[in-house]
């Protein structure tokens, strides 16, 4: 919303398809006001706001699949859309990492916000020099984490959107089980409930072009691959059609700068994650997207050029 009202724009705002109580506890302005002209009917909503003749600019953050489809709808009118769609992002931990620093970082990564997050690090990626000793702490670490309501001083994780995402993302790391190896199974807190909330899972993989690896779940759940050396940590990272994000542990000096330039993502950390700044423009390379959020690139996309001559 910044971005455009600060270039003297008037937003208009599409919420997400959740139930309408979740969307009013979550923003207590929108109880007094009237449900807006467009609805949560994704098959009409998204044409109508794009095609609108008052829509100038489209900024869109989703899934790719939608963002396809509203890029080819903002197309047919030659309108401007910034869009930041799915990412795989992968964290590569190297045989020098610091792993007392990397593991807890690495857990937030998978269950901050249950993994609905673009950015979510759903690819762990280690050195085969350190994987074994990688892969017995993130084991350890994803099965001690708690999941519940929020506002439980207890609770590590709170739920996924709703029932219905729930069973889909236990479904996924279910299926994994063809093609490669579960960790830590997770899956639903109550299978016989009817609730939303999941355990974290952690699945090792092989096969870059599995579906786990390839799809962005948005859940709590990773993949652990294992690469052989620099080249090969590279290729794995840049083997989906996401460039969202990634993340580089190590100690060397110069790895972190040289392996960024090859890694195919908007925004590369070294050791660290999602330290996202206002001031940093953000988005994706590849299917991630196209425009940025954020920064002065970010007021930029809701601006257009003149030329004022005159003729003296």
């Amino acid at each position: 919303m910044p971005p455009p009202a600060g270039r003297r724009n008037r937003p208009r705002l599409r919420p997400p398809p959740v139930p309408e109580p979740t969307r009013h506890r979550t923003d207590p302005r929108l109880r007094a006001r009237p449900r807006p002209r467009l609805g949560h009917d994704r098959e009409l909503d998204e044409p109508l706001l794009v095609s609108d003749p008052g829509t100038d600019v489209v900024s869109y953050t989703g899934s790719t699949t939608v963002g396809r489809a509203v890029l080819a709808e903002a197309a047919r009118r030659l309108k401007p859309c910034s869009l930041e769609l799915d990412g795989k992002t992968p964290m590569l931990v190297f045989d020098d990492a610091d792993l007392d620093a990397a593991v807890p970082v690495l857990t937030a990564a998978v269950t901050t916000f249950s993994g609905q997050f673009c950015m979510a690090g759903s690819r762990v990626l280690a050195h085969a020099g350190i994987a074994d000793e990688l892969r017995r702490r993130m084991v350890a670490a994803l099965e001690a984490v708690r999941p519940g309501p929020g506002d439980r001083p207890d609770t590590d994780m709170g739920p996924v959107v709703d029932r219905e995402q729930a069973l889909r993302i236990d479904g996924l790391v279910a299926e994994s089980e063809a093609y490669g190896k579960i960790l830590v199974r997770g899956g639903l807190l109550h299978p016989k409930g009817t609730d939303a909330f999941l355990r974290p899972s952690l699945v090792e993989i092989e096969d870059v072009d599995a579906p786990l690896v390839q799809r962005e779940v948005f859940g709590p759940v990773a993949t652990f691959e294992v690469f052989g050396d620099e080249d090969d940590a590279v290729r794995r990272a840049n083997a989906t059609e996401y460039g969202l994000a990634a993340s580089v542990w190590t100690r060397d000096v110069d790895r972190p700068l040289r392996v960024a330039r090859r890694i195919d993502a908007g925004t590369v950390w070294t050791n660290t994650w999602a330290a996202v700044r206002d001031q940093m423009e953000k988005g994706g390379f590849k299917q991630s997207g196209m425009g940025r959020l954020n920064g002065p690139r970010a007021l930029a996309e809701f601006q257009e050029i003149k030329h004022l001559v005159h003729n003296a």
